[in-house]
C-alpha cells in the first residue's frame, strides 16, 4: 500500500491525501474512512484519494494511514514466512 500526499492545495482549497492498495487495504482504508467527517472521498481504478479543507486533518488522516500500512506490511511479512503444511 502505498500513501502520500499532493503538495499544495488544490485550485478549489482542498488538500489531497491518496492511497494505492490491494482490494482488501482498499476496504480497510474506506471503513477508516467513513468516521471522519468533513472530507470526500472518491475511488479510481487501485487509488482512494481523500480530500479535506483542514490541513491538521490532512495530516491525522496521512499519519493514521502510514500507520495502517505499516500494519499490512507487517501481517503481510508474517504470512510469508510462515511455514507451510
Amino acid at each position: 500500500m502505498k500513501v502520500y500526499t499532493g503538495e499544495r492545495k488544490t485550485p478549489e482549497g482542498y488538500y489531497l491525501v491518496i492511497v494505492e492498495g490491494e482490494c482488501y487495504e482498499r476496504k480497510k482504508v474506506k471503513f477508516f474512512l467513513s468516521k471522519i467527517k468533513n472530507i470526500k472521498v472518491d475511488e479510481i481504478d487501485r487509488k482512494i484519494i481523500i480530500y479535506t479543507r483542514s490541513r491538521r486533518n490532512k495530516n491525522e488522516i496521512y499519519k493514521k494511514l502510514v500507520m495502517m500500512k505499516t500494519s499490512f506490511s507487517e501481517v503481510k511479512k508474517a504470512n510469508e514466512e510462515a511455514p507451510t503444511v
